[in-house]
């Protein structure tokens, strides 16, 4: 996935995406509900490290790449 579809969807979703998942999968692979997993792709600075490894463990290797990518830009600026 490029970086205009990744700043345009997010970190998360984009990840999600690329495990071709849908917000019904990754909600039930990180046992939280749809509207709370909406509100983390929304606002991903807003993610516990817990969901943040689920999530990780949940994508594919692209995926990883993107979580890898926004986790150092997050801690980085």
């Amino acid at each position: 996935m490029n970086e205009t579809a990744i700043k345009k969807i997010g970190p998360l979703a984009a990840a999600r995406k690329s495990a071709l998942l849908n917000q019904d999968d990754m909600a039930a692979r990180l046992g939280i509900s749809i509207p709370t997993l909406i509100d983390i792709e929304k606002n991903p600075e807003n993610i516990t490290l817990g969901n943040l490894g689920r999530y990780y463990q949940a994508v594919g290797t692209d995926g990883k790449a993107i979580l890898e990518r926004y986790v150092n830009d997050f801690f980085v600026a």
